[in-house]
């Protein structure tokens, strides 16, 4: 269990791939399998996916075409990595110190979910987890004009619960996330990865 006798806070705001979900060695699998699929000239390696965990789809593929001159589709990789993702989704496992936290403080304090995944894989995850009514609101990389490391989603989280930025917990466990925690002032708990 987390400690959070330290933090003042009126609301939490959870990230969740690898922060409520288990799911980061999934992730990485359909990365591997949707780049793959669609032709990548490099070797995917888990800490590709890791260092740019909240970041949307399209921006990623585009580094990867930069950095290795490739012309991969983004929304070809996509559609592959979302149907590998579709494919295991049920092996998908909750993280148990975070759900400790949600169960403690549902009903006690708004609880938002701010995710650099696309609403679709979101809204399946915490499904599949019984979790989704927890959760308002559910802001994914969908919902704003820049991912993480920009604050726009944590931002639209905290707008939509009613509460100030520097009143909400983030749980996160993806650099880029902290840093947009960091960019509007939210304190913020890391999840350690599990990739």
């Amino acid at each position: 269990m987390f400690d959070l006798s330290d933090y003042r806070f009126d609301a939490i705001v959870f990230d969740c791939d690898g922060t409520l979900a288990d799911n980061m060695p999934l992730h990485y699998e359909a990365w591997k399998y949707g780049l793959e699929k669609n032709g990548a000239s490099f070797e995917v390696t888990p800490q590709m996916i890791l260092s740019n965990a909240g970041k949307g789809i399209h921006d990623i593929v585009g580094i990867f075409n930069r950095e290795y001159g490739d012309h991969l589709d983004a929304g070809q990789v996509a559609l592959a990595k979302d149907e590998y993702f579709e494919m295991h989704h049920h092996a998908i496992e909750p993280i148990p110190e975070v759900m400790e936290v949600v169960n403690l403080y549902k009903g006690k304090v708004p609880m938002a979910v701010a995710s650099g995944s696309r609403s679709k894989s979101v809204m399946r995850t915490l499904t599949h987890l019984g979790i989704a009514e927890l959760f308002y609101p559910i802001v994914s990389v969908d919902d704003v004009k820049h991912g993480k490391p920009a604050p726009d989603m944590f931002l639209m989280a905290a707008e939509e619960m009613g509460i100030e930025p520097d009143r909400c917990l983030v749980f996160e466990d993806g650099e880029l996330g902290i840093q947009a925690a960091e960019a509007c002032g939210m304190p913020w708990i890391r999840v350690e990865s599990r990739l």
